[in-house]
């Protein structure tokens, strides 16, 4: 929104419409907008859960939001009244690192990953009945991540801390093995995947390394393209880094990196290797394995947590700091999410 946003609020408010100033429209501005940033506070504390919560996700049309926590439970809230919906037992044996909705229609589908490996998949009567509750795959270490997609909404991608990427078809009895990440024949633990809002068959991994590595599931015998902030041969290069979180934008032309006790850094996909676009400064990644997200309809802005227990966004092309606000009272903000964030 380029102009003020009071003008336009009130204007709504007025029921003031037309093609130029749709309800889209007006979502769209607002949501990309510095203002609205800027003046962004505490609407609910939504309170259930008995352990640290690691993931947050949206319901497909942002009606719902399910949280994943270390009570090995998974809650389904209606956020717009702080409103716990239900809540079930997810079957892990350890704490749940991420839990998403597929875009399935009828019941929900929750699909889930733990430090325990496993990938599972619960269907929900939207009264709350669990109707199934299932193992789809295990990894033979802790799952951080998975990927799902609107156009292909029975396949999940999980990466491991064993280096391993699955494929789970829901329909299926058991997963495929996508791919294997090795350095020198060492497997590279994955803390992250996130897969291409357009091209489907793309993918891209991070771990315990500095490089992101992007691969197409149709050939994945290497990466067709990697990123990272600094050129091997630079004296600046330090090998203790690794990647905990990184995401595609809107189009998929740029990835977001989160690098422990480091910056947060943004790639061109396009750019050689060493390259990076914009770094952003501010917040402290060391204690957990920290997410990172973008920010508007067309990736205005940069969001992440942080160590300190605050909530960072920049202004992508300024990399400038413009809202800092209280996430958490106690403890680490580890995870950021809004409802158009695909995967």
């Amino acid at each position: 929104m380029k102009g003020y946003v009071v003008p336009e609020v009130l204007k709504r408010q007025f029921g003031y419409s037309s093609k130029l100033h749709s309800a889209e429209l007006f979502r769209n501005q607002c949501y990309g907008s510095l203002h609205c940033v800027q003046r962004l506070e505490l609407m609910y504390k939504l309170e259930e859960h008995l352990g640290c919560v690691n993931s947050l996700n949206f319901y497909p049309d942002g009606s719902l939001l399910a949280s994943g926590s270390d009570d090995l439970c998974i809650v389904v809230w209606d956020w717009k009244i702080g409103k716990c919906l239900l809540k079930y037992r997810t079957k892990h044996r350890s704490n749940v690192l991420q839990s998403k909705f597929l875009h399935i229609n009828g019941d929900l589908h929750i699909v889930s990953c733990s430090r325990d490996g496993q990938v599972r998949l619960a269907r929900l009567s939207k009264e709350g009945a669990v109707r199934e509750n299932r193992k789809l795959g295990i990894h033979s270490a802790s799952c951080h991540k998975l990927a799902v997609l609107p156009d292909q909404p029975h396949i999940i991608l999980s990466a491991g801390e064993d280096g391993v990427v699955l494929s789970h078809d829901i329909r299926k009895t058991k997963p495929d093995q996508v791919v294997h990440v090795k350095i020198d024949g060492r497997p590279v633990p994955l803390y992250s995947i996130d897969r291409h809002p357009l091209k489907t068959h793309e993918f891209c991994v991070s771990g315990q390394d500095d490089v992101i590595r992007i691969y197409d599931q149709r050939k994945t015998d290497s990466p067709f393209s990697t990123c990272h902030p600094f050129k091997k041969t630079e004296k600046n290069h330090y090998r203790g880094l690794h990647v905990t979180s990184a995401v595609y934008n809107f189009d998929g032309q740029e990835i977001l990196a989160s690098y422990n006790d480091a910056d947060i850094y943004l790639f061109d996909v396009n750019s050689p290797p060493g390259e990076y676009m914009h770094k952003y400064e501010g917040h402290r990644n060391g204690a957990t394995i920290k997410g990172v997200n973008f920010y508007g309809p067309k990736s205005e802005f940069i969001v992440s947590g942080s160590d300190c227990g605050n909530i960072f966004f920049w202004e992508k092309n300024t990399e400038a700091i413009v809202q800092c606000m209280p996430g958490d009272d106690s403890g680490v903000v580890s995870d950021t999410r809004d409802f158009r964030t695909p995967s």
